[in-house]
């Protein structure tokens, strides 16, 4: 009886240790979780992707929550006139804070971070360049 107890006492502490490794693993990627309030606009992660949209946005929006439902989950509500449901449950992981996309966030996507001092060919422009005849024709 003694060394059943004994074996008994090192098979829990081997779960208790290896429950700890599993539980770091699955929490080492989680983010925690954002309180949003009611009113608050967001945008939600798109979850569905067909093989047509692989050049979509990773994120729809703007969306309005509309309710709280659990911990983090939330009713939301489209804002306007975009792609998306019109209306869903999501959960924080899901979400991010809805930013107003900017003039100046178009412009530094159209430059491509070309190096200073580089200047950017406009469509339909006479870049100069000379073909010369390649030898033998």
């Amino acid at each position: 009886m003694r060394i059943r107890d004994e074996l008994r006492q090192i098979a829990k502490k081997q779960i208790l240790k290896v429950q700890l490794e599993q539980q770091k693993s699955f929490n080492k990627f989680r983010k925690d979780v954002t309180k949003y309030r009611l009113g608050d606009l967001v945008a939600i992660k798109r979850t569905q992707f067909l093989p047509t949209s692989k050049l979509s946005r990773k994120f729809l929006g703007p969306y309005r929550i509309i309710s709280r439902e659990g911990q983090n989950r939330y009713k939301v509500l489209k804002v306007g006139a975009h792609e998306g449901p019109i209306n869903t449950y999501t959960a924080t992981d899901f979400m991010k804070p809805w930013r107003q996309p900017s003039s100046s966030d178009e412009d530094e996507e159209d430059s491509h971070n070309l190096p200073e001092g580089e200047d950017v060919i406009q469509k339909g422009e006479n870049v100069g360049l000379e073909i010369s005849p390649t030898e033998g024709t």
